[in-house]
């Protein structure tokens, strides 16, 4: 890949994909890691980028080909090092608020557990249920990018969700 080829690229989709990388690895360490090494491995590859398909969806098709061959790498590291940085910015968002309401609080709260759950959601239905609603893919364009029908693109993202409302109203009746 030509330099000026991957300078456009980052330009067009390096904040997006960063955001992506965040989402999965739930670290900024991690997550810088796996960005670098995206556009290391396309700056490395002799392909050329068809402009005609979809540059995105094979970009993020690299990204999560990566992490998927680094998890273990990543999971050794959450044992060492457990995720603080979503609780760490929602404290931080909590802590801009002058008189915080209990339902301020409880927003907060919910919104920790949530990204907590997303962590915890099994890669296939988390990198579709991330793609989908945070970096705003189409199914067409998550089925295309992680290699399965579109069919199963919809299935995960609908189970992802049904899981995801279940541990929260099971937090909830704990709470």
């Amino acid at each position: 890949m030509q330099k000026e080829e991957l300078e456009l690229i980052i330009m067009e989709y390096g904040n997006e994909l960063f955001r992506f990388c965040l989402k999965i690895c739930m670290d900024r360490y991690d997550a810088e890691e796996l960005y670098q090494e995206t556009f290391l491995k396309l700056m490395e590859s002799k392909k050329i980028i068809d402009r005609s398909r979809n540059p995105k969806s094979f970009l993020f098709s690299v990204a999560i080909g990566i992490f998927k061959n680094h998890k273990k790498k990543y999971a050794v590291r959450k044992r060492i090092a457990p995720m603080e940085s979503i609780d760490q910015t929602l404290m931080e968002i909590y802590s801009e608020h002058d008189n915080p309401t209990e339902r301020d609080c409880i927003e907060l709260l919910t919104l920790v557990q949530l990204e907590r759950e997303i962590f915890r959601l099994d890669d296939k239905y988390r990198i579709p249920l991330v793609m989908c609603y945070t970096n705003g893919f189409s199914y067409a364009e998550i089925a295309e990018a992680l290699r399965i029908p579109k069919g199963t693109v919809k299935s995960r993202i609908f189970k992802a969700k049904e899981i995801l409302q279940e541990r929260l109203e099971d937090w909830r009746d704990e709470v």
